[in-house]
């Protein structure tokens, strides 16, 4: 309560001295420090989703062991090697070789990759 007093003491005397504008924003400052440490954090979040990439085609092969080869064109196919071990693979059970999916690649930080596969919605 005598906090409140305070502030409420602190924020007439400068309503009156400078306008009820700065004095809000005299009494909103020390506030301010966690709220641009929250705006920063949203903002590098945006920024991590930035790094995806999404795009669909269909598997020419699939041998859950060794490799994937996914066309994304009749002239453009990319191969993976799921042996690698920087990128982290996360394939759904149901993809076979002909079927038609979604290739979701993500940029985790430190080299390393997230590639998700999955088969294309209708």
């Amino acid at each position: 309560m005598r906090k409140l007093e305070t502030l409420l003491r602190r924020f007439t005397r400068l309503a009156r001295c400078a306008g009820p504008v700065i004095a809000i924003a005299a009494l909103l400052m020390p506030i301010a420090g966690p709220v641009r440490a929250f705006v920063a954090t949203a903002g590098q979040d945006i920024q991590k989703s930035a790094k995806s990439n999404e795009w669909y085609g269909e598997v020419r092969y699939y041998n859950s062991d060794e490799t994937i080869t996914i066309a994304k064109s009749a002239t453009s196919e990319l191969k993976y090697d799921l042996a690698d071990k920087k990128i982290t693979y996360k394939i759904d059970p149901s993809v076979k070789t002909g079927s038609k999916v979604r290739v979701l690649q993500q940029e985790l930080g430190d080299g390393k990759r997230l590639v998700s596969i999955t088969p294309r919605s209708q």
